[in-house]
């Protein structure tokens, strides 16, 4: 928590702490899946993650397309893949760094939308 003055305010920070290993910072991930064709948002896509610590997470988009992860390990590069019925599968390598300072601007934020290509 942080207050100055009048203004208060609640920023939650969360840690993976590991006694043999420097403290990790967790981030979330999300983002909107899209038609690639339309630009479209997808609803029911199947995102999941394949690898990293948060393996095995498993979202589905919602009517606006939009998913999200609460739990993935900042500064740790994870495979991503969506699906959908009609759709090809796409297969992302993204990284999500955790903020460099309390505001900052990180070069891998944690938002990654997903563009997936209709079967002919």
């Amino acid at each position: 928590s942080a207050r100055y003055q009048t203004i208060q305010t609640h920023v939650p920070f969360r840690f993976l702490v590991d006694p043999l290993k420097t403290p990790q910072y967790l981030q979330f991930l999300s983002g909107i899946v899209y038609d690639d064709a339309t630009g479209a948002p997808l609803a029911g896509a199947t995102v999941e993650i394949l690898s990293g610590y948060a393996q095995g997470a498993r979202t589905t988009s919602q009517e606006n397309g939009f998913y999200h992860f609460n739990t993935v390990l900042g500064g740790e590069t994870l495979t991503v893949r969506a699906s959908s019925p009609g759709y090809a599968t796409a297969t992302v390598s993204y990284r999500v760094d955790p903020p460099v300072t309390f505001g900052g601007d990180p070069s891998n934020p944690p938002f990654l939308d997903l563009r997936l290509r209709r079967l002919e």
